[in-house]
């Protein structure tokens, strides 16, 4: 009686078949995750950094306020100088005005013992300067020397005016007058307040 034997390919495995000594359900080994190597720093070390920061914002503070303070001296130097330049502009406008003045008050005949009166009655509002000339100083001039002619020395008759009045006199038109005395002009006072009688 033959023997039934083991159907071909029973007991080893046939293609695509895991081998027989080999667990289905194992599953692949998962490698363990690298160690992290950042380690959170010890106190003493953050407040070294926290000191460190607070150091660097003060310094960046400084050289703000510094560049600030920098900006704000170069405006008012900025402003002092413009400030200055107008003030010496009218310092200089003030002499010339002043030289000009004193040279027409002389021109025009003022006397020199009283001249710095004379100029202070010039009434410097009244005038302008315009191309290195002193505008209205004519017509002040002339407003001076009229309400002020005791300060103005009187310009005398010419040569000529003065020989024509002795000519006249001489022909019998007038007699050149000679200046009374303080003594006449007390006598003739005298006279005319008493109607021309002297006791």
């Amino acid at each position: 009686m033959a023997t039934q034997g083991k159907p071909q390919g029973q007991g080893q495995g046939s293609a695509g078949d895991p081998p027989d000594d080999v667990d289905p359900t194992a599953t692949e080994p998962v490698e363990p995750p690298e160690e992290d190597s950042w380690q959170p720093p010890t106190e003493a070390e953050w407040m070294a950094q926290q000191a460190k920061l607070t150091r660097i914002i003060a310094e960046g503070k400084k050289w703000q306020d510094s560049a600030k303070k920098a900006k704000q001296d170069a405006d008012a130097a900025t402003q002092t100088t413009a400030e200055q330049a107008s003030a010496q502009a009218q310092a200089a406008d003030k002499r010339f005005m002043r030289a000009e003045i004193r040279a027409a008050l002389l021109a025009a005949g003022a006397q020199p013992d009283h001249l710095p009166r004379i100029t202070r009655l010039v009434n410097v509002d009244a005038l302008s300067i315009e191309d290195d000339s002193v505008l209205g100083l004519d017509g002040e001039i002339d407003s001076v020397k009229a309400e002020f002619p005791e300060l103005f020395v009187q310009q005398r008759a010419s040569k000529r005016e003065r020989q024509g009045s002795v000519d006249q006199g001489t022909n019998g038109a007038g007699a050149a007058s000679k200046p009374k005395t303080f003594a006449e002009l007390a006598i003739e006072k005298a006279m005319k307040a008493t109607g021309g009688k002297l006791s």
